[in-house]
């Protein structure tokens, strides 16, 4: 899931040319080191209606050509929330739909960590 989110959002970006890793000049590497589903918010009866999910990855990025990391993160972080519960103008959700968003805000922020010095 976030590979795929990775290669979309640089694909869109158009600033990287995407290629096998094999003929790449530069490579993020990515692992997932955790995830975390807690509570973020209870209703009168003390009912879990909102939920956050959090997804670390490890990321590096490494120009092949030069031989030298560009920058790493060993815990960068996507998060999103959904609603477990019925709250009114809220519409309930299952865990998946915030973990896609969370893999999209971190898709998003490796491109941005990525090119930001161009």
């Amino acid at each position: 899931m976030l590979t795929e989110e990775i290669i979309a959002v640089l694909q869109q970006n158009q600033q990287l040319k995407l290629t096998d890793e094999k003929r790449a000049d530069s490579v993020i590497y990515g692992t997932i080191v955790d995830y975390k589903r807690t509570p973020y918010s209870y209703d009168s009866g003390e009912n879990v209606q909102q939920y956050k999910v959090e997804i670390f990855a490890r990321v590096e990025y490494e120009d092949r050509k030069k031989q030298k990391t560009l920058w790493k993160a060993p815990r960068m972080l996507g998060w999103s929330t959904y609603f477990a519960l019925p709250v009114a103008g809220e519409e309930v959700e299952e865990e998946v739909d915030a973990q896609q968003r969370a893999v999209e805000k971190l898709a998003e922020d490796i491109k941005t960590k990525t090119v930001e010095g161009w």
